[in-house]
Protein backbone atom coordinates (compact mmCIF):
# COMPACT_ATOMS: atom_id res chain seq x y z
CA UNK A 1 0.00 0.00 0.00
CA UNK A 2 1.34 3.36 -0.84
CA UNK A 3 0.41 5.66 2.44
CA UNK A 4 0.25 9.22 0.83
CA UNK A 5 -0.83 12.14 2.64
CA UNK A 6 -4.10 13.09 1.96
CA UNK A 7 -6.25 15.87 2.35
CA UNK A 8 -9.73 17.46 1.39
CA UNK A 9 -9.90 20.40 -1.02
CA UNK A 10 -13.29 21.08 -1.86
CA UNK A 11 -16.58 21.35 -0.22
CA UNK A 12 -19.83 21.07 -1.84
CA UNK A 13 -23.20 20.97 -0.10
CA UNK A 14 -27.43 21.39 -0.96
CA UNK A 15 -29.06 20.67 2.20
CA UNK A 16 -32.08 22.13 4.21
CA UNK A 17 -29.16 24.56 6.02
CA UNK A 18 -27.87 25.98 2.80
CA UNK A 19 -26.49 25.72 -0.82
CA UNK A 20 -22.55 25.44 -1.03
CA UNK A 21 -20.10 25.39 1.98
CA UNK A 22 -19.83 29.54 2.39
CA UNK A 23 -23.95 30.06 2.92
CA UNK A 24 -23.85 26.76 4.95
CA UNK A 25 -21.16 28.02 7.07
CA UNK A 26 -22.92 31.29 7.09
CA UNK A 27 -26.28 30.33 8.06
CA UNK A 28 -24.97 27.79 10.53
CA UNK A 29 -23.09 30.58 12.11
CA UNK A 30 -26.12 32.62 12.34
CA UNK A 31 -27.74 30.02 14.55
CA UNK A 32 -30.21 29.48 11.44
CA UNK A 33 -32.01 26.16 10.86
CA UNK A 34 -33.61 24.57 7.55
CA UNK A 35 -36.26 22.96 9.34
CA UNK A 36 -39.78 23.62 9.20
CA UNK A 37 -43.40 22.91 9.82
CA UNK A 38 -44.22 21.13 6.33
CA UNK A 39 -48.22 20.88 5.77
CA UNK A 40 -49.10 20.62 2.60
CA UNK A 41 -47.42 16.97 1.22
CA UNK A 42 -48.49 15.48 -1.95
CA UNK A 43 -49.63 12.38 -0.07
CA UNK A 44 -52.91 13.94 2.11
CA UNK A 45 -52.68 11.22 4.74
CA UNK A 46 -49.35 12.63 5.83
CA UNK A 47 -50.18 15.14 8.68
CA UNK A 48 -47.84 18.20 9.48
CA UNK A 49 -44.25 17.17 10.42
CA UNK A 50 -40.97 18.90 11.04
CA UNK A 51 -38.92 18.48 7.83
CA UNK A 52 -35.46 19.62 6.35
CA UNK A 53 -35.65 20.99 2.54
CA UNK A 54 -33.02 22.94 0.99
CA UNK A 55 -34.15 25.51 -1.12
CA UNK A 56 -35.60 25.90 -4.55
CA UNK A 57 -33.12 26.54 -6.69
CA UNK A 58 -33.68 27.19 -11.65
CA UNK A 59 -32.45 24.22 -12.83
CA UNK A 60 -31.42 25.73 -15.85
CA UNK A 61 -29.71 28.27 -14.28
CA UNK A 62 -27.49 25.82 -11.87
CA UNK A 63 -27.07 23.18 -14.52
CA UNK A 64 -26.09 22.76 -17.81
CA UNK A 65 -28.05 19.54 -18.96
CA UNK A 66 -27.17 18.26 -22.24
CA UNK A 67 -29.47 15.33 -22.56
CA UNK A 68 -33.40 15.68 -23.97
CA UNK A 69 -34.55 14.14 -20.41
CA UNK A 70 -34.15 15.69 -17.20
CA UNK A 71 -32.71 14.27 -14.01
CA UNK A 72 -34.54 13.09 -11.28
CA UNK A 73 -34.82 14.48 -8.18
CA UNK A 74 -32.20 11.95 -6.57
CA UNK A 75 -29.85 12.83 -9.43
CA UNK A 76 -30.48 16.73 -9.18
CA UNK A 77 -29.55 16.84 -5.48
CA UNK A 78 -26.29 15.03 -6.27
CA UNK A 79 -25.83 17.45 -9.25
CA UNK A 80 -26.10 20.83 -6.71
CA UNK A 81 -23.93 19.68 -4.43
CA UNK A 82 -20.91 18.14 -6.49
CA UNK A 83 -21.10 21.55 -8.33
CA UNK A 84 -20.35 22.93 -5.43
CA UNK A 85 -17.34 20.94 -4.30
CA UNK A 86 -15.79 21.00 -8.11
CA UNK A 87 -16.00 24.76 -7.76
CA UNK A 88 -14.64 24.93 -4.13
CA UNK A 89 -11.81 22.57 -5.21
CA UNK A 90 -11.08 24.58 -8.26
CA UNK A 91 -10.91 21.14 -10.10
CA UNK A 92 -10.24 21.61 -13.90
CA UNK A 93 -12.63 19.36 -15.35
CA UNK A 94 -11.61 20.69 -19.17
CA UNK A 95 -9.09 18.57 -20.28
CA UNK A 96 -9.91 15.38 -22.01
CA UNK A 97 -7.56 12.97 -19.87
CA UNK A 98 -8.80 13.88 -16.74
CA UNK A 99 -8.77 11.00 -14.40
CA UNK A 100 -10.76 12.09 -11.19
CA UNK A 101 -13.17 9.60 -9.91
CA UNK A 102 -16.15 9.65 -8.08
CA UNK A 103 -17.65 7.36 -4.85
CA UNK A 104 -21.25 7.74 -3.90
CA UNK A 105 -23.43 6.46 -1.30
CA UNK A 106 -27.06 6.54 -0.93
CA UNK A 107 -29.48 4.47 1.92
CA UNK A 108 -32.63 5.83 -0.46
CA UNK A 109 -31.44 5.57 -3.86
CA UNK A 110 -33.79 5.99 -6.47
CA UNK A 111 -36.96 5.20 -4.39
CA UNK A 112 -39.28 7.60 -6.14
CA UNK A 113 -38.32 6.58 -9.69
CA UNK A 114 -39.49 3.19 -8.13
CA UNK A 115 -42.79 3.93 -6.61
CA UNK A 116 -43.60 6.07 -10.04
CA UNK A 117 -42.45 3.62 -12.09
CA UNK A 118 -44.53 1.18 -10.68
CA UNK A 119 -47.53 3.10 -10.14
CA UNK A 120 -47.77 3.21 -13.84
CA UNK A 121 -47.31 -0.46 -14.76
CA UNK A 122 -50.25 -1.26 -12.40
CA UNK A 123 -52.53 1.40 -13.54
CA UNK A 124 -51.68 1.84 -16.99
CA UNK A 125 -50.20 -1.23 -18.06
CA UNK A 126 -46.48 -1.73 -19.47
CA UNK A 127 -47.19 -1.27 -22.96
CA UNK A 128 -48.37 2.36 -21.99
CA UNK A 129 -44.50 2.96 -20.43
CA UNK A 130 -41.63 4.91 -22.05
CA UNK A 131 -38.49 2.20 -21.55
CA UNK A 132 -36.64 5.65 -20.22
CA UNK A 133 -38.70 4.97 -17.14
CA UNK A 134 -37.37 1.58 -16.12
CA UNK A 135 -33.58 3.12 -16.54
CA UNK A 136 -34.04 5.83 -14.01
CA UNK A 137 -35.25 3.26 -11.48
CA UNK A 138 -31.51 1.85 -11.06
CA UNK A 139 -29.58 2.87 -8.10
CA UNK A 140 -26.40 3.83 -9.95
CA UNK A 141 -28.95 6.26 -12.18
CA UNK A 142 -26.95 9.20 -10.17
CA UNK A 143 -23.42 8.35 -10.51
CA UNK A 144 -24.20 8.05 -14.36
CA UNK A 145 -25.76 11.30 -14.67
CA UNK A 146 -23.16 13.42 -12.46
CA UNK A 147 -20.20 11.52 -13.95
CA UNK A 148 -21.77 12.23 -17.59
CA UNK A 149 -22.44 15.88 -16.74
CA UNK A 150 -18.68 16.68 -14.95
CA UNK A 151 -17.00 14.33 -17.67
CA UNK A 152 -15.00 12.46 -15.02
CA UNK A 153 -13.03 10.24 -16.48
CA UNK A 154 -11.58 8.43 -13.33
CA UNK A 155 -13.18 4.96 -11.69
CA UNK A 156 -17.11 5.66 -10.22
CA UNK A 157 -18.08 3.60 -7.51
CA UNK A 158 -21.73 3.50 -6.21
CA UNK A 159 -22.60 2.30 -2.40
CA UNK A 160 -25.32 1.45 -0.06
CA UNK A 161 -24.89 2.13 3.28
CA UNK A 162 -20.89 2.10 3.26
CA UNK A 163 -19.62 5.71 3.79
CA UNK A 164 -18.30 6.52 0.42
CA UNK A 165 -14.76 8.75 2.28
CA UNK A 166 -13.57 5.19 3.20
CA UNK A 167 -13.54 4.05 -0.42
CA UNK A 168 -11.81 7.21 -1.43
CA UNK A 169 -9.37 7.11 0.97
CA UNK A 170 -8.38 3.67 0.27
CA UNK A 171 -8.21 4.20 -3.35
CA UNK A 172 -5.57 7.38 -3.04
CA UNK A 173 -3.69 5.81 -0.41
CA UNK A 174 -3.14 2.21 -2.66
CA UNK A 175 -2.11 4.66 -5.46
CA UNK A 176 -4.98 3.87 -7.74
CA UNK A 177 -6.08 7.75 -8.22
CA UNK A 178 -4.86 10.91 -7.19
CA UNK A 179 -8.52 13.08 -6.60
CA UNK A 180 -11.91 11.52 -5.54
CA UNK A 181 -14.76 13.04 -5.42
CA UNK A 182 -16.88 11.14 -2.50
CA UNK A 183 -20.70 12.21 -2.07
CA UNK A 184 -23.73 11.11 -0.30
CA UNK A 185 -27.49 11.14 -1.58
CA UNK A 186 -30.94 11.12 0.54
CA UNK A 187 -34.29 11.93 -0.78
CA UNK A 188 -37.34 10.66 0.95
CA UNK A 189 -40.62 10.08 -0.97
CA UNK A 190 -44.24 10.61 0.37
CA UNK A 191 -44.64 7.02 1.00
CA UNK A 192 -41.55 6.84 3.37
CA UNK A 193 -42.84 10.02 5.13
CA UNK A 194 -45.66 8.25 5.33
CA UNK A 195 -44.15 5.07 6.76
CA UNK A 196 -42.59 6.65 9.26
CA UNK A 197 -45.47 8.55 10.38
CA UNK A 198 -47.45 5.33 11.11
CA UNK A 199 -44.49 4.03 12.80
CA UNK A 200 -44.80 6.57 15.19
CA UNK A 201 -40.71 7.51 14.29
CA UNK A 202 -41.35 10.94 13.57
CA UNK A 203 -41.74 13.86 16.52
CA UNK A 204 -45.40 15.13 17.32
CA UNK A 205 -46.04 18.13 15.64
CA UNK A 206 -47.22 20.14 18.35
CA UNK A 207 -43.75 21.24 19.84
CA UNK A 208 -42.15 24.38 19.21
CA UNK A 209 -39.02 23.51 16.50
CA UNK A 210 -36.82 23.98 19.80
CA UNK A 211 -39.33 21.60 21.91
CA UNK A 212 -39.06 19.45 19.09
CA UNK A 213 -35.25 19.17 18.47
CA UNK A 214 -34.72 18.83 21.97
CA UNK A 215 -37.14 16.09 21.97
CA UNK A 216 -35.14 13.89 19.68
CA UNK A 217 -32.58 13.66 21.99
CA UNK A 218 -34.13 11.64 24.34
CA UNK A 219 -36.15 9.12 22.12
CA UNK A 220 -36.48 6.85 19.19
CA UNK A 221 -38.51 9.72 17.33
CA UNK A 222 -36.93 12.29 14.39
CA UNK A 223 -36.98 14.91 12.33
CA UNK A 224 -36.38 13.72 8.51
CA UNK A 225 -34.29 16.39 6.24
CA UNK A 226 -33.09 15.80 2.43
CA UNK A 227 -30.27 16.49 0.88
CA UNK A 228 -26.35 15.72 -0.33
CA UNK A 229 -23.14 16.38 0.20
CA UNK A 230 -20.11 15.98 -1.78
CA UNK A 231 -16.34 16.33 -0.42
CA UNK A 232 -13.03 16.24 -3.05
CA UNK A 233 -9.91 14.73 -1.64
CA UNK A 234 -6.21 14.43 -3.36
CA UNK A 235 -3.07 14.39 -3.04
CA UNK A 236 -0.30 17.20 -2.12
CA UNK A 237 1.40 16.65 -5.33
CA UNK A 238 -2.08 16.80 -7.24
CA UNK A 239 -2.93 20.14 -5.06
CA UNK A 240 0.31 21.84 -5.55
CA UNK A 241 -0.63 21.47 -9.30
CA UNK A 242 -3.30 23.88 -9.23
CA UNK A 243 -1.98 25.94 -6.39
CA UNK A 244 -5.07 25.12 -3.98
CA UNK A 245 -5.00 24.67 -0.05
CA UNK A 246 -6.95 22.54 1.85
CA UNK A 247 -9.17 22.41 4.51
CA UNK A 248 -7.67 20.12 6.36
CA UNK A 249 -5.65 16.53 6.40
CA UNK A 250 -7.40 13.05 6.82
CA UNK A 251 -5.13 11.41 9.29
CA UNK A 252 -6.58 7.83 9.13
CA UNK A 253 -10.08 6.35 9.77
CA UNK A 254 -11.63 3.06 11.85
CA UNK A 255 -14.41 1.18 10.55
CA UNK A 256 -16.92 -1.29 12.70
CA UNK A 257 -20.04 -2.81 12.57
CA UNK A 258 -22.72 -2.92 15.25
CA UNK A 259 -25.01 -5.93 15.49
CA UNK A 260 -27.42 -4.39 17.56
CA UNK A 261 -28.30 -1.31 15.11
CA UNK A 262 -28.26 -2.44 11.93
CA UNK A 263 -31.46 -0.69 10.26
CA UNK A 264 -30.56 2.64 12.62
CA UNK A 265 -28.60 5.57 10.94
CA UNK A 266 -28.85 7.76 14.49
CA UNK A 267 -28.13 5.27 17.26
CA UNK A 268 -25.30 2.52 17.99
CA UNK A 269 -24.05 1.10 20.98
CA UNK A 270 -21.43 1.82 23.44
CA UNK A 271 -18.97 -1.01 22.56
CA UNK A 272 -19.03 -0.06 18.99
CA UNK A 273 -18.17 3.16 19.11
CA UNK A 274 -15.14 2.42 22.07
CA UNK A 275 -13.98 0.12 19.00
CA UNK A 276 -13.56 3.01 16.77
CA UNK A 277 -12.02 4.98 19.13
CA UNK A 278 -9.96 2.40 20.52
CA UNK A 279 -8.70 1.72 16.56
CA UNK A 280 -7.67 5.78 16.00
CA UNK A 281 -6.57 6.58 18.91
CA UNK A 282 -2.52 5.62 18.34
CA UNK A 283 -2.80 8.27 15.67
CA UNK A 284 -4.27 11.58 18.21
CA UNK A 285 -1.54 13.08 19.77
CA UNK A 286 -1.41 13.56 23.48
CA UNK A 287 -2.89 16.47 25.45
CA UNK A 288 -5.57 17.33 22.30
CA UNK A 289 -7.56 19.94 21.73
CA UNK A 290 -10.57 17.87 20.06
CA UNK A 291 -13.69 18.66 17.64
CA UNK A 292 -16.09 15.51 18.27
CA UNK A 293 -18.49 15.48 14.93
CA UNK A 294 -21.25 13.01 15.02
CA UNK A 295 -24.87 12.24 13.95
CA UNK A 296 -26.07 11.83 17.12
CA UNK A 297 -28.10 13.51 19.40
CA UNK A 298 -29.24 10.81 22.00
CA UNK A 299 -28.10 11.12 25.23
CA UNK A 300 -25.84 7.85 25.28
CA UNK A 301 -23.38 9.95 22.83
CA UNK A 302 -23.97 13.25 24.70
CA UNK A 303 -23.82 12.52 28.62
CA UNK A 304 -22.58 9.14 29.63
CA UNK A 305 -19.30 8.33 29.50
CA UNK A 306 -18.88 7.29 26.04
CA UNK A 307 -16.71 8.78 24.18
CA UNK A 308 -16.37 11.66 26.72
CA UNK A 309 -14.62 10.37 29.12
CA UNK A 310 -12.63 7.61 27.46
CA UNK A 311 -11.33 10.11 25.11
CA UNK A 312 -10.46 12.58 28.21
CA UNK A 313 -8.72 9.09 29.83
CA UNK A 314 -6.47 9.01 26.37
CA UNK A 315 -5.29 12.04 24.97
CA UNK A 316 -7.21 14.95 25.34
CA UNK A 317 -7.33 17.90 27.28
CA UNK A 318 -9.96 19.88 25.86
CA UNK A 319 -13.85 17.96 23.82
CA UNK A 320 -15.96 19.93 22.68
CA UNK A 321 -19.36 18.10 20.81
CA UNK A 322 -21.24 19.45 17.87
CA UNK A 323 -24.06 17.63 16.02
CA UNK A 324 -25.48 18.91 12.86
CA UNK A 325 -28.88 17.42 12.62
CA UNK A 326 -30.47 20.46 14.49
CA UNK A 327 -30.07 22.02 11.25
CA UNK A 328 -30.38 20.03 8.61
CA UNK A 329 -32.80 16.86 9.92
CA UNK A 330 -31.68 13.20 9.62
CA UNK A 331 -30.45 13.02 6.08
CA UNK A 332 -29.38 9.18 5.98
CA UNK A 333 -26.41 8.81 4.36
CA UNK A 334 -25.75 12.43 3.56
CA UNK A 335 -25.38 13.35 7.42
CA UNK A 336 -22.44 11.18 7.56
CA UNK A 337 -20.27 13.12 5.28
CA UNK A 338 -21.96 16.48 5.91
CA UNK A 339 -20.19 15.88 9.68
CA UNK A 340 -16.67 15.47 8.15
CA UNK A 341 -17.61 18.49 5.69
CA UNK A 342 -18.62 20.91 9.22
CA UNK A 343 -15.36 18.99 10.89
CA UNK A 344 -12.48 20.31 8.08
CA UNK A 345 -14.60 24.16 7.63
CA UNK A 346 -14.39 23.95 11.49
CA UNK A 347 -10.55 23.14 11.85
CA UNK A 348 -9.91 25.77 9.31
CA UNK A 349 -11.53 28.45 10.79
CA UNK A 350 -11.12 27.88 13.76
CA UNK A 351 -14.56 27.44 14.77
CA UNK A 352 -17.23 24.85 16.03
CA UNK A 353 -20.91 25.34 15.36
CA UNK A 354 -22.88 24.42 18.76
CA UNK A 355 -26.26 23.80 19.63
CA UNK A 356 -27.70 26.12 17.60
CA UNK A 357 -26.40 29.51 18.92
CA UNK A 358 -23.72 30.20 16.08
CA UNK A 359 -20.02 29.32 16.13
CA UNK A 360 -17.68 29.11 19.19
CA UNK A 361 -13.89 29.42 18.91
CA UNK A 362 -12.08 26.90 19.05
CA UNK A 363 -7.70 25.98 19.32
CA UNK A 364 -8.58 22.51 18.31
CA UNK A 365 -5.62 20.69 16.16
CA UNK A 366 -7.84 17.54 14.98
CA UNK A 367 -11.62 16.56 14.73
CA UNK A 368 -12.80 13.58 15.20
CA UNK A 369 -15.72 12.58 13.06
CA UNK A 370 -18.15 9.94 13.98
CA UNK A 371 -20.36 8.33 11.69
CA UNK A 372 -23.29 5.95 11.02
CA UNK A 373 -25.17 4.42 7.96
CA UNK A 374 -28.26 2.35 8.03
CA UNK A 375 -26.81 -1.73 7.63
CA UNK A 376 -25.09 -1.38 10.98
CA UNK A 377 -21.66 0.05 9.43
CA UNK A 378 -19.75 3.18 11.19
CA UNK A 379 -16.79 4.87 10.73
CA UNK A 380 -14.44 7.05 12.60
CA UNK A 381 -12.66 9.58 10.62
CA UNK A 382 -9.43 11.88 12.23
CA UNK A 383 -8.56 15.11 10.77
CA UNK A 384 -6.00 17.62 11.86
CA UNK A 385 -5.79 21.24 11.33
CA UNK A 386 -3.06 21.93 8.71
CA UNK A 387 -1.14 24.34 11.44
CA UNK A 388 -0.27 21.82 13.99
Amino acid sequence: MINKKIFISGLGVYSPVGYGIKQTWDNISNGYTGLEKIKDWENSNIRSHYYGLPQSLSFKEEIKWPEMFPPTRYSLLGMYACKKAIEDAKLNLNTENNEIGMVIDTSMGSASSVEQYLQDLYQRGLSKISPMKFTKTVTNTAIGDISRLFKLNGPSSLLLNECSLCYGIDLVRKGVIDTVICGAIDHYTDYYVLSEQESYCLIDERYSLEEAISKTERIEQKILGEGACFIVIETEESMKKRGVKPYAEIIDYNTSFDYENVDSTTRRTQKNLRNNIMGICDYIPNESDILWFSPFQTDIQKSTNEPKELLADLIAKNIHYSSHKEYTGDMRSASSLFGILLAAKSLHEKKYPADMKGCHKSNANIALVNTTQEGGSSSLFLLKNLNS
